[in-house]
Order: structure tokens, then C-alpha cells, then sequence
């Protein structure tokens, strides 16, 4: 009887034991999955969070159904889509690695631009072309565009919240001054080369709130 009784708890114990293992494996595993859903979660989303810098260029109505793209990763190379849009609207977060701070919403008519003036080649303006700069901070040269520093001649300047303007012919710039004054008001960047567009700054207290 004494031996049977033994034997019996000897069982009874051997599956207590399994059983907490069981458990304990379980929990193990529920933890795991867990921190991993947790990690997933916290982790940035380095495209949302470029969307949302690039958010800030533009008027909120022109943004939500513009298509939001990404800085080519290689001269030449392609903008990268991030966001597909509806609209014909296009807006990149800011440069990478850049001092100015300039994020852009644009149409397709200065896409075309920019991408001529990124690979260097001669735009093909068919009609006038939009770009917002509503949240940017920067310094340049108005005159080369190659420039990363001022000269006596360059025209290096400081600006804000702007929109700039291509058009089809050269001639309709000709009515604005070709550098900027101290008052403010429109004036033509890059004039007399084929990158030329006509910069209009954007007074502070109208400038897209952050």
C-alpha cells in the first residue's frame, strides 16, 4: 500500500513538475512576443518621419494629397516615392546633411526643374512651375550655385518662408531685380544662367505655423 501510495505521488509530483515547466515556457514565450511587438512598435519609422518634415512646406490642403518623395540616393539617381498622392502635387523633406533647413512641396512643372538642376542638365520649362518653402531657414548665393560660402560678388544671402517661380521664358523675369535687398520683395536667383527662377519671400507673420 505504502509502495503504491509512493508510486502515486511520484506521478503526481512528475506532472506537477511538467506542468510548471509548461507554464513557465509559456510565459517565457508570452514576454518575448511581447518586447518584440513593444520594440516594433517604438521603433522610428525613419519615412514617416520624413513625410512629416516635409509636411511643413506647404499649405495643409495642398499636402494631404500630395506625393511625398525622397532625395536620390545617388547623383542621377531617382527620387524615391514614399508616399504615393493624388493631387500633382510633390513635396521632399528636408536635404540630409545639409546647414539650411528647406523643405519643399512643388508641382510637376519644377520637379522637372529641379531634377535638370540636381543632374546639371538644361531645363525644359513648358509652363510656369510652383514651389512652397513655407518653414525654411538658409544661406546662399544668388548668383552660383555651386557656392558653399560668401564672396565679395557672390550675393551670398540669408532668407525664410518663400515660393519660387520657373517660367517658360526667361523675358518674363526681366520685370524683377536680380538680387535681393534688405526691404524684401521678389527678385530673380541665378539670373542670366538656366537655372534662373524667381524667388518671392514670404513675410514671417504668414509663414505656415510649425
Amino acid at each position: 500500500m505504502k509502495t503504491e501510495r509512493k508510486r502515486l505521488n511520484g506521478q503526481k509530483g512528475g506532472g506537477g513538475v511538467r506542468i510548471r515547466a509548461v507554464i513557465l515556457a509559456w510565459a517565457t514565450l508570452s514576454v518575448a512576443a511581447y518586447v518584440a511587438v513593444a520594440e516594433t512598435s517604438q521603433a522610428p519609422d525613419p519615412d514617416a518621419a520624413k513625410i512629416a518634415d516635409a509636411s511643413r512646406a506647404a499649405p495643409a490642403g495642398l499636402v494631404e494629397g500630395a506625393t511625398f518623395l525622397d532625395w536620390p540616393q545617388e547623383p542621377g539617381g531617382e527620387f524615391r516615392v514614399l508616399r504615393q498622392g493624388t493631387n500633382g502635387w510633390n513635396c521632399l523633406p528636408d536635404y540630409p546633411g545639409d546647414s539650411n533647413y528647406a523643405p519643399e512641396c512643388f508641382d510637376d512643372e519644377w520637379l522637372a526643374f529641379l531634377k535638370a538642376y540636381l543632374d546639371g542638365r538644361t531645363p525644359s520649362t513648358e509652363r510656369i512651375g510652383l514651389s512652397y518653402m513655407l518653414n525654411a531657414r538658409w544661406a546662399v548665393s544668388n548668383t552660383d550655385r555651386t557656392a558653399t560660402a560668401a564672396t565679395a560678388d557672390n550675393q551670398w544671402h540669408e532668407g525664410g518662408s518663400h515660393l519660387m517661380l520657373v517660367v517658360p521664358d526667361p523675358a518674363l523675369l526681366e520685370w524683377f531685380p536680380t538680387e535681393p535687398t534688405p526691404r524684401g520683395g521678389a527678385y530673380v536667383m541665378f539670373a542670366g544662367t538656366p537655372y534662373a527662377h524667381l524667388m518671392i519671400p514670404i513675410p514671417e507673420a504668414h509663414a505656415k505655423d510649425d
